[in-house]
């Protein structure tokens, strides 16, 4: 049933792929052409790399909103597991030693919020609060 909706706009959803710059809205507008052009929606997930779950997501979105629903805002995504203060307050609390292994931060930020991440998101964050290297 999208197939048949997207083909209806796929003069438009092309016309907008050519011109858009922004490559994650580029990479939207890509599925929807592929699957407006007749591919099913799980192959052409596969062929990009994206999961079945978010490609139904953006054609839903575009079938509901148009073209403004595939703009990127900065709202995307998952929330992060640690708000701005509990952010605040763990990069005090690191700043009250020298020197910490990712075991010792992932145990500090399970005991004091009580959650716990994964080694390469540990790392992230530890980027993103400018830290200590673990």
């Amino acid at each position: 049933m999208s197939n048949e909706i997207l083909s209806k706009e796929r003069k438009e959803i092309k016309k907008r792929l050519k011109r858009e710059k922004d490559p994650k809205v580029k990479l939207k507008l890509a599925l929807l052409n592929m699957v407006a052009s007749g591919m099913s929606v799980g192959d052409v997930a596969s062929f990009l790399g994206i999961k079945l779950r978010t490609a139904y997501s953006w054609i839903n979105k575009w079938i509901e909103e148009g073209y403004e629903a595939m703009l990127v805002s900065k709202g995307d995504g998952r929330p992060p597991k640690l708000n701005k203060e509990q952010r605040k307050k763990l990069k005090k609390l690191l700043e009250e030693k020298e020197y910490w292994t990712t075991k010792e931060i992932n145990a500090l930020i399970k005991d004091e919020f009580g959650v716990k991440y994964k080694k390469s998101r540990l790392y992230e964050l530890l980027k993103e609060l400018k830290s200590h290297k673990p």
